[in-house]
């Protein structure tokens, strides 16, 4: 079976912490079978050697992957976790994280590798939470005009862009700088790891650079 790469976050190189063996059962249980939507655009690329998943956060697709929108659905059908002595076997610390397995439409198994530095059942549900949303944004989607949702749908931006909007496109920022004055609210959003930079006034997109 072909395995393709969910590319979305950033998994940590530090030696991993894991989710405690008492929690294991309740929180498989709990997740295997749910539907969720990707909150973000996403990419699926598929790997060189399916035996090392590598993720990427908020990145721009690169040639040859298959771009999905914000508000695909997904169903999450396998969820792994690191064991000391799965460690200790695979010495493979980009595996080191909690990994959950994903059917798409069209697109077959994907596997989303989640952050090294997960150690109870509600860090991990907060980790997947900013990748695969439990409600369906479609209907917000819906309301945007249509320059905005092809944005949403290329990983672009377009002036004026609601800051959801761009949330939908880029995902949630790793900084955000807040000023506020009297008339205006200005907000700098930041994504180290793509070189994106994004300047909003009042919830608005005003000016976006990536490298």
């Amino acid at each position: 079976m072909r395995v393709v790469l969910l590319a979305v976050v950033l998994s940590g190189c530090l030696a991993p912490r894991m989710v405690a063996v008492e929690e294991r059962p309740a929180l498989v249980r709990e997740l295997t079978g749910q539907r969720r939507f990707l909150r973000a655009t996403s990419a699926v690329i598929p790997p060189a050697d399916t035996r090392v998943l590598f993720t990427l956060r908020t990145v721009k697709a690169p040639p040859g992957a298959r771009v999905l929108p914000a508000g695909t659905p997904v169903r999450i059908v396998r969820v792994e976790l690191p064991t000391a002595w799965g460690l200790v076997r695979d010495a493979q610390p980009l595996r080191a994280g909690a990994r959950v397995w994903l059917e798409i439409e069209d697109t077959g198994p994907c596997v989303l590798e989640l952050s090294t530095k997960l150690a109870s059942a509600q860090e991990l549900e907060r980790e997947l939470s900013r990748t695969l949303a439990l409600a369906d944004p479609g209907p917000r989607l819906a309301t945007f005009p249509e320059p905005v949702r092809r944005a949403i749908a290329t990983q672009t931006t377009v002036p004026d862009m609601p800051q959801d909007a761009l949330e939908y496109a880029w995902g949630a920022p790793e900084r955000r700088h807040l000023e506020l004055t009297s008339d205006r609210r200005t907000e700098t959003w930041e994504w180290p790891a793509s070189g994106r930079k994004a300047s909003l006034v009042d919830g608005r997109l005003t000016e976006a650079t990536e490298n």
